[in-house]
């Protein structure tokens, strides 16, 4: 938003419908200051808005007594969705997508945005169904993650997908490649830096030590 007051005003009203996401902890490193006067000299609020993220300036108070802007990015709907490890038997199934952001492909795990309302377990059921054309695909869950908390409050919840093959892939949304491998290949992988991607690291990690992989 380039209104300022606009901005500040947006940022009022996303605070009273949401008000989890502007407490204080006790001794807060960060400490959100809500006075019109401090808000606006430091330019707080919704610098920018769309159907999935909100990217706001709160007004903080640091732990040396200074006074500034820090950013945060906020997903809309609330969550930042689901991502699925898919098992075919004894395989892990990986997609190569390109992705706008590093501007690069990666070899990442099925995840995806949640639509508004909609639980992780739906999200979760709806990314298998459309990027490895499984319907009703088995899940299980393998917690959560915080793709990145220095800068947003992204929480994915993760899961495992055991399913019996892989149907027919149309090339959409950067995607280019799906491949399954053994157990020692992605470990291969991984030494290799071949994958980086948050959400693939932690599902393995997750699906690791509840021994899924034996």
């Amino acid at each position: 938003m380039t209104d300022p007051e606009a901005a500040l005003t947006a940022y009022t009203e996303y605070r009273r419908q949401h008000p989890e996401l502007f407490t204080n902890l006790p001794d807060s490193a960060f400490e959100i200051i809500f006075e019109p006067e401090v808000q606006r000299a430091v330019g707080a609020g919704i610098a920018y808005q769309d159907d999935y993220y909100l990217l706001i300036r709160d007004a903080v108070r640091f732990r040396d007594g200074s006074v500034g802007p820090y950013i945060r990015l906020i997903h809309a709907a609330g969550s930042g969705g689901a991502a699925v490890l898919p098992l075919v038997k004894d395989k892990i199934v990986l997609i190569r997508h390109q992705r706008h952001a590093t501007r690069a492909s990666h070899w990442e795990i099925p995840r995806g945005f949640a639509h508004p309302g909609e639980p992780p377990l739906e999200t979760a059921r709806r990314e298998v169904e459309e990027e490895l054309d499984v319907s009703d695909p088995e899940l299980q869950e393998l917690g959560s993650v915080h793709s990145d908390t220095g800068a947003s409050n992204g929480f994915t919840r993760l899961y495992l997908a055991r399913i019996s093959k892989i149907g027919k892939i149309e090339s959409y949304e950067g995607i280019d490649e799906i491949c399954q491998v053994t157990l020692e290949q992605l470990n291969s992988m991984v030494r290799a830096g071949e994958i980086t991607d948050s959400f693939t690291l932690a599902a393995i990690l997750q699906a690791r030590i509840r021994g899924v992989f034996g």
